[in-house]
């Protein structure tokens, strides 16, 4: 397993290096984390999508570009659309890792996630009455940034995926009876987005 603390080592070196190492060495372990989410070992998978979803949540220099170049995304999808098991952590985790990656990731990373099944993935979740809030926001806001950013290139080219993993519907039930009135606001914002594909409406948020 990685650790944080696996960075200390560096902690008394000057401003500049240390920040320089911190992030070397949180690539080097993010790629690592990505790799073992592929294991067959529950508890072993679980560790490292935990990890996985950690790194992407960083505020400054999430290793985003080291986790789509790894090959996990395939992984991260298929764990997303899993059947919950017990206490659902290992598919909420990796949910959250892709949202890491659509929400912090650049367009060509984002692309990526989608051609691998990110869109579905997340989706799925919407239709989830055991989801918590918090992860359904972080999932909203993650498709909604998919779509700003399709928008972005003209003749958005990720509403025909939204459309074919039946998004409008999930967004409607959502949007009418989910008990968290900010759920409810960016489903309703995001089902607008999606009935309405105009570029302008992604440009004013």
């Amino acid at each position: 397993a990685l650790y944080v603390s696996a960075l200390f080592p560096v902690a008394n070196k000057p401003n500049v290096v240390r920040h320089n190492a911190l992030v070397s060495t949180m690539s080097c372990a993010a790629e690592v984390a990505a790799r073992a989410c592929s294991s067959a070992d529950a508890a072993a998978c679980l560790v490292a999508v935990t990890q996985l979803r950690a790194f992407l949540a960083l505020e400054a220099d999430p290793p985003v570009g080291e986790v789509v170049e790894s090959g996990a995304l395939p992984r991260l999808v298929a764990l997303a659309s899993e059947e919950r098991e017990a206490d659902g952590s290992l598919q909420e985790g990796a949910r959250l890792a892709l949202c890491g990656v659509c929400a912090r990731g650049n367009t060509a990373h984002v692309e990526r996630a989608v051609a691998a099944g990110a869109v579905a993935a997340l989706v799925r979740a919407l239709r989830e009455q055991a989801c918590e809030a918090e992860t359904l926001t972080a999932v909203l806001e993650a498709l909604t940034r998919v779509l700003r950013l399709g928008a972005a290139q003209g003749d958005n080219p990720y509403l025909k995926t939204f459309k074919e993993a039946q998004a409008a519907e999930a967004l409607t039930n959502l949007s009418q009876h989910h008990q968290c009135e900010g759920v409810r606001r960016l489903a309703t914002q995001l089902l607008f987005k999606v009935s309405v594909p105009c570029p302008v409406f992604f440009m004013r948020t």
